[in-house]
């Protein structure tokens, strides 16, 4: 074949392809990492329902409003809660140390769809008054700190000094309910509310945005109607609980990781992105086109020759696109292998600094979509 006659124009055109391509699947895959739902949950019919407002398009739900949602709507399999970005201190014989803690309501797990890799998850029992205190920890931090010990199971853990029975472990996938936000450890709401007095009375305004709310709906069902029976819902609670400066407006959006909120604030960066990686492409594609017709004019008189000699005008198109499908496959997975850690780069360089102990980085992973 011609390109190993000539390697020297096949290596450049691979190499400037393969920048452009880079540069465009990392910041692609950036951009998808915001639509990305839960990393360890099913995501299929998973929503989460946001209140929304001229001021503030997503907005969290008041508590009480919650358990009103979650009592009254019909068209939902379930209806679940989380209060991340909490802290307790635990101690473990003669150590304490500082772990990071998500509230959620005793269906939190069935809800996402995520399973534990050893015990059993939350459930609704033990979200009620006077039930036993029970966590489901984090697998990252069961591997820490109990060294992947199945034995952890039954163990009791005091967070704030107040003792917990682990019944769960999570599954290694699954890493909470925020993307900037790497729980140790989940515990029901009930006995949350018991410990975090101030939270209790914040649970009791509704007009306090407190809580993530996330719903499945079930198989083949609409959002369209589940999103209808809530404005219904909002109108009574307007109607019995009115609120003075803006009725109740509920918003049902497919779940992503990464807040909204943050997808919101960033809209304007992840734009420029978009248009700078778009631009590079449209340039190194006519440095590439360039360079292939500098070689296909050297050889002007091979084509004239082959044609000649009996070669047909679709055999000579045909090898020419077969050339140049090669050079893209090979630029295409070139610029694949160096896109992830570019797009990890990204989200390294774009990621705030936290308060809960680490600079949480985004992960991003190539999914079809973006490859396409």
């Amino acid at each position: 074949m011609r390109l190993k006659r000539r390697p020297g124009y096949p290596l450049v055109a691979v190499l400037v392809l393969s920048i452009g391509l880079t540069a465009v699947i990392g910041v692609f895959a950036y951009l998808s990492a915001f639509r990305q739902p839960f990393p360890g949950a099913d995501a299929d019919g998973l929503v989460r329902l946001m209140e929304s407002d001229p001021e503030e398009v997503f907005r969290d739900l008041s508590f009480l409003d919650f358990q009103d949602y979650a009592a009254t709507a019909s068209h939902f399999e379930g209806v679940a809660a989380t209060q991340p970005f909490f802290a307790a201190s635990v101690r473990h014989e003669a150590e304490t140390e500082v772990a990071f803690l998500e509230a959620v309501s005793g269906n939190y797990f069935s809800v996402l769809g995520t399973p534990v890799a050893l015990g059993r998850p939350i459930e609704p029992s033990d979200d009620a008054a006077g039930a036993p205190s029970v966590a489901v920890i984090s697998y990252r931090w069961w591997r820490r700190r109990w060294d992947g010990d199945p034995s952890v199971i039954g163990q009791t853990l005091y967070l704030n000094y107040r003792p917990f029975t682990i019944v769960g472990v999570a599954s290694p996938e699954f890493l909470g309910a925020a993307s900037e936000f790497r729980p140790d450890v989940w515990i029901p709401i009930a006995p949350f509310r018991d410990r975090y007095t101030s939270w209790d009375r914040q649970a009791q305004d509704r007009d306090i945005p407190l809580v993530r709310v996330f719903a499945r709906l079930p198989d083949g069902a609409p959002m369209r109607q589940a999103a209808h029976e809530l404005d219904g819902i909002a109108r009574g609670l307007d109607e019995a609980f009115p609120r003075p400066d803006r009725p109740r407006a509920v918003r049902v959006a497919p779940v992503t990781w990464i807040d909204p909120r943050t997808r919101l604030q960033e809209s304007r960066t992840n734009r420029i992105l978009a248009l700078t990686a778009a631009g590079l492409l449209l340039l190194v594609c006519a440095n590439v086109a360039n360079i292939l017709l500098a070689v296909f004019g050297r050889r002007r008189s091979g084509f004239a020759m082959h044609a000649a000699l009996g070669a047909s005008p679709a055999n000579l198109v045909r090898q020419a696109l077969l050339e140049g499908l090669i050079l893209a496959t090979a630029g295409g997975v070139l610029g694949l292998a160096l896109a992830l850690p570019l797009s990890a780069r990204l989200g390294s360089y774009f990621s705030r600094p936290s308060v809960w102990g680490e600079t949480v980085a985004r992960q991003f992973s190539l999914d079809g979509t973006v490859v396409l």
